[in-house]
């Protein structure tokens, strides 16, 4: 599928989301199988509540997941991007960007310089790389703080996975066979596309 994208990259800086890059690429986006061992969870959800009334400039959407049935509620900066009732859109957890599955190395990859053409990022030291954010709209880094498995045995399987951005909150409810990768005090990017 051939799309025009505006990606935004977002970091957690200490308590504030930072925008660190914004991009206007044109891509072929296909799912790439061998990511499978840095890829957290990944589902296509629809959107069945929107609500901005709380912030300026955060929403915060509930959507219910396709194929594992796992509910979202995920704050998120409207001025970079939005959804409407019933809209899908892919969502994808992620313990690093790297492709090879390498942590993130804070001295080099705590800012890229965006080539939009290539869908190529250059690092602090100059190296070209190719990352998971290429095609995706926007990409943020947070922390799992929260691993509720207490109702395991009363409502079957479900777990809760409660991740800050930054003070921007996602909760991710569903089946522990779907979520049972994540890890209290992990770091995790979040990946979303339309």
């Amino acid at each position: 599928v051939q799309k025009s994208l505006t990606r935004f990259v977002a970091c957690n800086r200490g308590s504030r989301l930072q925008l660190v890059t914004m991009v206007s690429s044109s891509r072929t986006t296909t799912p790439d199988p061998g990511n499978a061992d840095i890829i957290l969870f990944q589902d296509i959800f629809i959107v069945s509540n929107v609500d901005g009334s709380k912030f300026d400039n955060v929403t915060r959407l509930e959507a219910k997941g396709e194929n594992y049935g796992t509910m979202v509620i995920l704050d998120y900066p409207n001025e970079l991007i939005s959804f409407d009732l019933n809209e899908r859109f892919t969502l994808v957890t992620a313990r690093t960007l790297d492709l090879s599955g390498q942590e993130p190395d804070p001295e080099k990859d705590s800012y890229r310089d965006i080539n939009s053409a290539s869908g190529r990022s250059r690092g602090v030291d100059g190296e070209q790389v190719q990352d998971l954010s290429v095609g995706y709209e926007l990409v943020m880094c947070g922390r799992v703080y929260k691993f509720d498995d207490s109702r395991m045995g009363t409502l079957g399987t479900k777990v809760d996975v409660l991740i800050s951005y930054g003070g921007l909150l996602m909760c991710l409810n569903g089946d522990h066979t779907a979520l049972h990768r994540f890890r209290k005090g992990d770091q995790v990017y979040l990946l979303i596309r339309k």
